[in-house]
């Protein structure tokens, strides 16, 4: 405990030594959590809307009219065998006849009459959902094909734009992670190696009357993590501020409104707080140990 106590003060005393430095590797990672976290908000939003559209989303099986019940009863058990598919309901001509009426008012009424003269044109149909708008295509070409479905309609279109829009938001988070991760480490290693530069007198001396490489390292090492700690914690707040105003803004603006559509606020700060507090000390002890490892190494005699 005394030795670990002797850490902790070595690692305040050189930030305290190097204010500025330390000033300005705090800030590195506050700058790079920042951009990181916007990245990263987008990206959770992005997830979310498209496991929304999945699970709202319907595919409608449209039938012949000239089919048997049996043919129709035959196709739902069709449908209902296939492990993508996770809802499945029948809708019969009067049930679709009921739901197209529903779309206009009572000053439209007129415009259904032809339909009561000329008998229900609508087809049978089943609606069915399906457990990942991955497997779509894969369910609408099981199904088109088989006799009695005249149609398959899901907007593939739109589903197939969203899939393509999470990917490159994915691919792009992943980017940017990779960049800001190696600036931070940068800064965060180039601050301790002047930290060991300035006490190199210390070090030697420690070495000098036995101390192993890793009770030296271990010190700078805290300092590091402690660095990338502050910064992190400073990130996720300014994060924290900037989401809320958001959500707050995205609630007022009634021709926007997209507040329905984005994350729960909770979910997505718990997800940056865990991995903004990680990452800070990962960075920072990665940078440290990288650095005092490297000026050990060169300092061997």
């Amino acid at each position: 405990m005394r030795t670990l106590l002797n850490f902790v003060r070595d690692a305040y005393l050189n930030i305290k030594r190097n204010v500025l430095m330390s000033t300005a590797s705090i800030a590195s990672v506050v700058a790079a959590l920042i951009i990181m976290g916007i990245v990263l908000v987008i990206a959770i939003n992005v997830s979310y809307i498209v496991k929304e559209v999945e699970s709202n989303l319907q595919m409608k099986v449209y039938l012949n009219d000239d089919i048997s019940d049996q043919q129709v009863s035959e196709i739902g058990t069709y449908i209902q065998n296939n492990s993508h598919v996770t809802e499945m309901k029948y809708v019969s001509k009067e049930e679709a006849l009921e739901e197209f009426a529903s779309w206009f008012d009572s000053s439209e009424e007129a415009l259904l009459e032809g339909y009561a003269q000329t008998g229900n044109p609508l087809p049978r149909s089943y609606v069915i959902k399906v457990d990942n708008a991955d497997n779509l295509s894969q369910v609408y070409s099981s199904i088109i094909e088989y006799n009695g479905v005249t149609d398959v309609v899901y907007g593939k279109e739109y589903v197939s734009v969203l899939l393509k829009f999470n990917n490159l938001i994915n691919t792009i988070s992943l980017i940017v992670v990779a960049i800001l991760s190696a600036v931070s480490l940068f800064t965060i290693y180039n601050t301790i190696k002047l930290t060991v530069y300035a006490r190199r007198n210390d070090v030697e001396i420690m070495r000098y009357v036995g101390a192993s490489n890793s009770y030296i390292k271990i010190p700078f090492i805290i300092e590091g993590s402690v660095l990338g700690l502050i910064g992190a914690i400073a990130a996720v707040l300014l994060l924290r501020g900037g989401y809320t105003m958001m959500i707050g803004l995205m609630q007022l603006n009634s021709v926007l409104p997209l507040s329905t559509s984005l994350a729960p606020f909770n979910a997505v700060i718990y997800q940056i707080t865990i991995c903004f507090i990680l990452y800070g000390l990962i960075i920072g002890a990665g940078g440290s140990f990288i650095s005092v490892s490297k000026f050990l190494k060169g300092n061997v005699k």
